[in-house]
């Protein structure tokens, strides 16, 4: 029996479509990775602390 991912279906679903996005941007595929890797672990800490009516 496999074991269970510690991410949700859906992160990785987004993290490979966000990968194959901004990959010709970068220099090669481990940077893109680490790109997506920072970009999801900050928007992840923006959606357990939403900020209301601070911006406008």
């Amino acid at each position: 029996m496999a074991r269970p991912s510690r991410y949700p279906l859906e992160l990785r679903r987004r993290a490979v479509r966000m990968v194959a996005e901004v990959r010709d941007d970068y220099p090669n595929e481990t940077v893109a990775l680490q790109m997506v890797a920072d970009k999801l672990v900050l928007q992840q800490h923006f959606d357990v602390f939403p900020v209301q009516g601070r911006f406008g």
